[in-house]
């Protein structure tokens, strides 16, 4: 996985904000995923637009941590996310889109 990949929901996975917590809902595996406060902040981002750069870039308004902690926690999520199926990539790159990395 790259900083300039670009994913999206998988249209399969529904989710609602219950009290305080993000939760996922996989009905093809019955199963309820709960988010912790950092998951749930880049699973609200993830649109099919924005690179995991662009997503921990954003993140770091709201999170105090280096910005490279924050790049690998998003990365590292978001390979868990695609490895269960929750994420699709879209094929877009920030090199297919017309912008440049960021270089965090």
């Amino acid at each position: 996985m790259k900083p300039t990949d670009v994913f999206e929901k998988s249209p399969r996975i529904t989710w609602r904000q219950v009290e305080d917590e993000m939760v996922l809902i996989d009905p093809d595996e019955a199963e309820l995923l709960r988010l912790t406060p950092v998951g749930a902040a880049i699973w609200e981002t993830l649109d099919g637009r924005k690179t995991a750069e662009e997503i921990a870039a954003s993140l770091q308004e709201t999170f105090e941590a280096s910005p490279m902690k924050i790049r690998q926690d998003v990365l590292s999520f978001l390979e868990q996310l695609r490895r269960y199926g929750l994420v699709e990539p879209t094929g877009a790159t920030a090199t297919h889109r017309g912008t440049r990395s960021s270089g965090m």
